[in-house]
């Protein structure tokens, strides 16, 4: 018990120091108009389904959920990115200290997600897997029979489908794990033999998920769009890097793919059309992903084996077998797309924590802890975290939407495909731009246009094209806001 109250006072204190660091959020907190604006878009419009798992809706859920303390779109965005990165940061100091019981080795893990700095990983998805992944891993630290974990397995893992969908996979292992255990129980008791501990929990288990599997969501393998694009959209990402092409690689990613892999419309399907270019891809995105396990992996097990003055590992711990099977569709994700932040960001959670179970635990010391965690605060305040966007000269996206909105009428606005209009309270509707629309309907229906790249991208109306070169002729006042956004006034707006 007085352990335990050690690894939370030290989890609470990083935390608070991290917070203080870090005030106000709102300098680090940068809108980002894709996916995760997505997401909250689906929160507040609750148009989300547990149907599509491959859509995270329990992600979109959290959003719903934080909506009711809020009253708009930016607060909601900002409590949401606080919530989920300080939550995350206590649940791996805390998680850490218990399996660890290194307090300064806490602190560098940790730390580097401030100085990195680590809150700016996006889609922030991944901090609600990670989340979830760690209350597992605090939640089974005490239970000592392994088919109690196995249990907890089960259903963490069927709920994670939910967050990022490429957690099926983890899920049927655990899950035909149960099976195979629950099978040699009902062995054992056919031979009037004691069941092992914990077939209960087991069953109980099993049962629940297969009765949601049956009249709820069967999580399934499928070839589908959302993989396909996602490999689309990071392939373009590393030839653009490659190649050093100057073009958007998010938009541009349709143009590579039919380039590379023509006629393709599923990642099955881009092997068999170009063999040479995909096995390159992967290839690349092995050695990356390689590397970096080797890296974290390598200091944190360095890091165990010096204070333990122990150089071969200590012990096999089962915790290990719940690791490397939630870390197997992250590294099928990292190998096959591409080893982005927030990909990397779970496995190297996952990686952090798999060194200590190697090694035995040592007693906690009082002074010990309480030395490291007066180095941590002062670090924190004589070394405070860069605020990255500030510092780069990167307007921040909450700064521009305020000025926007105190500035600018926008009335009916064309080309906020991207999502501005969620945030903006001015922006009364948001018209997609039709095939057919003339310059003058555009004139007499339209007041704001979003000169954005989501619009550029989309469409290839000449009318609109002469409006956006010169918009004097059509009664627009261009204004810009930043690099990434300008805006077409109608003149009695502007």
């Amino acid at each position: 018990m007085k352990s335990m109250a050690i690894n939370i006072s030290v989890a609470f204190v990083l935390t608070l120091a991290y917070v203080i660091a870090l005030h106000p959020f709102s300098d680090v907190s940068h809108i980002i108009l894709t996916d995760e604006t997505a997401s909250l878009k689906q929160g507040l419009t609750g148009n989300f389904s547990y149907a599509n798992f491959e859509s995270s809706p329990m992600y979109s859920h959290l959003y719903q959920f934080l909506g009711l303390f809020v009253d708009n779109a930016q607060s909601l965005y900002l409590l949401n990115h606080a919530v989920l990165f300080f939550s995350f940061l206590f649940l791996l100091a805390l998680v850490l200290m218990v399996y660890t019981k290194k307090p300064v080795l806490v602190f560098i893990i940790t730390g580097l997600f401030l100085y990195l700095p680590g809150y700016q990983i996006w889609p922030r998805v991944n901090f609600l897997t990670c989340i979830v992944l760690l209350l597992f891993l605090f939640a089974i630290y005490p239970i000592k029979q392994f088919s109690i974990k196995v249990a907890l397995a089960i259903v963490v893992s069927y709920l994670l489908v939910f967050v990022r969908p490429e957690f099926f996979l983890s899920f049927y292992v655990f899950y035909f794990m149960g099976v195979t255990m629950l099978l040699h129980s009902a062995y054992l008791y056919y031979k009037d033999k004691p069941l092992f501990a914990g077939s209960t929990h087991l069953f109980a288990s099993l049962a629940v998920v297969t009765t949601l599997m049956l009249f709820f969501v069967t999580p399934s393998v499928s070839d589908s769009d959302r993989s396909f694009e996602a490999f689309s959209q990071h392939y373009s990402f590393a030839i653009h890097l490659a190649e050093g092409l100057k073009t958007n690689p998010w938009h541009a990613h349709l143009i590579i793919r039919e380039r590379d892999f023509p006629g393709a419309d599923s990642v099955v399907s881009a092997l068999m059309v170009n063999p040479e270019a995909f096995i390159q891809h992967v290839t690349k995105n092995v050695l990356i992903g390689f590397l970096f396990v080797l890296g974290v992996f390598g200091f944190i097990y360095l890091y165990m084996a010096v204070a333990n003055k122990k150089l071969l590992p200590e012990q096999w711990n089962v915790e290990s077998i719940f690791l490397l099977v939630f870390m197997l569709p992250i590294a099928i994700g990292v190998a096959l797309v591409y080893p982005r932040e927030h990909y990397l960001l779970v496995m190297f959670v996952l990686l952090a924590l798999l060194p200590s179970l190697l090694f035995s635990k040592r007693h906690l010391s009082l002074k010990r802890v309480g030395i490291s965690l007066s180095i941590v605060l002062l670090i924190t305040v004589m070394l405070p975290p860069k605020k990255v966007f500030l510092d780069k000269g990167i307007e921040n996206q909450l700064a521009v939407i305020g000025d926007v909105e105190r500035e600018f009428t926008l009335g009916r606005v064309l080309g906020a495909e991207d999502g501005w209009c969620i945030y903006l309270d001015t922006c009364h509707s948001n018209v997609k731009a039709e095939n057919d629309a003339t310059a003058d309907w555009i004139k007499d229906n339209i007041d704001t246009i979003f000169i954005t790249n989501g619009l550029l991208k989309s469409t290839e109306d000449k009318e609109i094209e002469l409006i956006i070169q010169q918009p004097e002729l059509y009664g627009f006042t261009e204004k810009k806001i930043n690099a990434d956004l300008s805006l077409l006034l109608k003149n009695d707006k502007s």
